[in-house]
C-alpha cells in the first residue's frame, strides 16, 4: 500500500536541469529525493558527481528574526515563524567557508515576509519570488560568491 506524500519543496538546478525535492511522508518523516531517487544515507551527490551530502532527516528549528546564513543551514529548510519580515543574508565564501553545492530553503510559516539578501561580495542571481505566507523559496550556490534563486 502506497503512503500519501506531500511535496514540501522542489528545486531545479539551473545549470544541469536536475531536480531536488523534499517530500513529507504520511508518518511525518521528511525524505529528500534527487531526480526521483530517495537519499537515505550519506552518498555521492548525483547533482555534482562529487561532494557527499548527508541525508536530510529533519528540518531546522524556527527562525524568528533576520540573520546571516551559516554553513549548517545548507541542505535545510528554515521554518520562519515571525509576524515581522525576516531577511536571510548570504555571506561571502571567505566568511562562511562555502564550497561545492549548497542550497537553503525557507518556509514562510508566519505572516512576516521572508527574503534572501546578498551580503558583501556576494551576487544573488534571478528574480526574488513574491513572499507569501505558507510559501517556500530557496537559494543555491552556483559558483564562488554566486547564488541563484531556485
Amino acid at each position: 500500500m502506497k503512503s500519501f506524500r506531500e511535496c514540501l519543496q522542489e528545486f531545479k538546478n539551473p545549470i544541469s536541469g536536475r531536480s531536488f525535492e523534499v517530500w513529507k511522508e504520511l508518518d511525518g518523516g521528511v525524505v529528500p529525493y534527487i531526480d526521483g531517487t530517495p537519499i537515505v544515507t550519506s552518498q555521492t551527490n548525483p547533482l555534482t558527481g562529487g561532494n557527499t551530502i548527508p541525508a536530510l532527516d529533519s528540518m531546522t528549528g524556527s527562525v524568528t528574526a533576520s540573520r546571516n546564513l551559516i554553513k549548517e543551514d545548507s541542505g535545510q529548510t528554515l521554518i520562519c515563524t515571525s509576524g515581522s519580515a525576516i531577511v536571510l543574508t548570504i555571506q561571502n565564501d571567505a566568511t562562511v567557508a562555502w564550497s561545492g553545492l549548497n542550497a537553503v530553503a525557507a518556509y514562510q510559516g508566519g505572516a512576516g515576509a521572508v527574503s534572501f539578501a546578498a551580503g558583501s561580495g556576494v551576487t544573488l542571481r534571478g528574480t526574488a519570488p513574491t513572499a507569501a505566507q505558507y510559501a517556500t523559496q530557496g537559494v543555491m550556490r552556483v559558483g564562488a560568491n554566486e547564488w541563484a534563486y531556485l
